[in-house]
């Protein structure tokens, strides 16, 4: 996070749980955004992870 911004942007969040190991952690820490932005960030984390699987699929094609 920014030194330039006092809170977290929807994508900051993100940020943070895409690397989680576990879908339950992923979770964990889904369930502690903020009500109105939690939907967002779970578009972004889901996007990243549908876009990872077809970059391996077109890979290995």
């Amino acid at each position: 996070m920014s030194e330039s911004y006092p809170y977290k942007w929807p994508r900051d969040y993100a940020a943070e749980i895409i690397p989680l190991k576990t879908l339950a952690q992923r979770r964990e820490a889904l369930a502690r955004v903020p009500v109105e932005w939690r939907e967002w960030v779970a578009f972004y984390v889901k996007d990243f992870f549908t876009k990872r699987k077809l970059s391996k699929r077109r890979r290995y094609a």
